[in-house]
């Protein structure tokens, strides 16, 4: 099962990256994508989470107090 993990500053990073590392653990058909780990350097960002986002059945989106009122 496609999971979008969604994030915004480095302290929602962490949570996000902590998730993509345990929730496999707890429900081993999860399949995280996380844009951090999953966009190899050089790849076309956009269209990488583009897909992703069509091809997930469930979202995570990481909010803390630094990144809730961000633009």
């Amino acid at each position: 099962m496609k999971v979008f993990a969604s994030w915004s500053g480095q302290q929602s990073k962490r949570v996000a990256f902590a998730l993509k590392e345990w929730l496999p653990g707890v429900l081993q058909f999860a399949d995280i994508f996380m844009s951090e780990t999953d966009i190899a350097s050089g790849d076309r960002g956009l269209p990488r989470i583009a897909t992703n986002l069509n091809e997930a059945k469930f979202g995570i989106v990481v909010l803390t107090k630094t990144n809730v009122t961000a633009p």
